[in-house]
């Protein structure tokens, strides 16, 4: 009997084990574990506003983009200049490539027509730091058949530094409207969204945003600048 009164005991404290007696008061809301750090470090306040130490890293695009009705195409190149605000010394930085999820075997949040999956977004030019770069190589990788480009850094770019970013590339547009957000609807008439390739964000809380674009989701960006000419 008294092995099956210790279990019992054992379960009832795994059930309800003790709290903190300030956890029992109704005014004082549970805090997630991943903002625990930001708190400490004074870059995020309870109340919900900026932290006395809070940042934000920051981008400059230039971009040039040319728009093809003939070939249903779009083809690009951009400058961007990123600013790394944040106290961290960055190893790699992360590029979002949205069209990626019409690539053949992609994970995407709705079936689209066999003659909209296409070879993603083509690269053919990636300098960063003025040293270029290949995806076939220097560990330039999209993970997980998903939708960001990791680049690891040959200069790490340090707090309170910036770096240049070229990048030139082309893609296919969807030629039917089950596509939603991107789409041709008759000769002249396109839908264009989410187009360029576009440094995602560094924060204080995850560090780099990975998540993968499958369709529906909005997205989380840091504050930029643009100065975009479209043909």
């Amino acid at each position: 009997m008294r092995s099956y009164r210790f279990l019992y005991l054992f379960v009832v404290f795994l059930l309800f084990p003790s709290f903190p007696s300030r956890a029992q008061d109704k005014d004082v809301l549970a805090i997630p574990v991943n903002l625990i750090p930001a708190y400490r470090n004074g870059t995020r306040d309870t109340q919900g506003s900026p932290g006395n130490y809070y940042w934000i890293n920051r981008s400059r695009y230039r971009i040039k983009v040319h728009l093809h009705p003939g070939t249903d195409s779009l083809s690009g190149e951009e400058k961007i200049t990123y600013f790394n605000n944040s106290p961290d010394t960055l190893q790699k930085i992360v590029i979002r490539l949205y069209w990626e999820m019409f690539r053949k075997g992609n994970i995407r949040d709705w079936r689209i027509p066999e003659e909209d999956v296409t070879e993603g977004v083509r690269i053919s030019r990636l300098i960063i730091d003025g040293s270029s770069y290949t995806l076939s190589g220097d560990s330039v990788t999209i993970r997980q058949k998903g939708t960001n480009l990791f680049v690891p850094l040959r200069n790490p770019l340090l707090s309170g530094d910036s770096l240049p970013v070229i990048i030139r590339w082309e893609e296919r547009i969807p030629s039917s409207k089950a596509a939603q957000r991107f789409g041709r609807y008759d000769s002249s008439s396109f839908h264009i969204a989410y187009w360029y390739p576009q440094i995602a964000v560094y924060d204080d809380v995850e560090g780099w945003d990975t998540y993968n674009y499958t369709g529906i989701t909005e997205f989380y960006n840091d504050f930029s600048d643009f100065d975009v000419k479209i043909t």
